[in-house]
């Protein structure tokens, strides 16, 4: 991550995003320990089918 980083700097970017699923924990609890906050979240819930 820090390499990723330090290129989007060197191209001059201001932030980096990462687009993360909500199911993938490990992802998640990693980036939140390097300091990365959410910004956007989606909600899901599978319809149920009336008969």
């Amino acid at each position: 991550m820090p390499a990723g980083e330090e290129e989007c700097r060197r191209r001059g970017y201001s932030q980096l995003d990462l687009n993360v699923f909500g199911d993938n924990r490990t992802a998640i609890n990693l980036y939140d320990s390097l300091g990365y906050v959410v910004t956007s979240q989606q909600m899901r819930r599978a319809s149920r089918r009336i008969v």
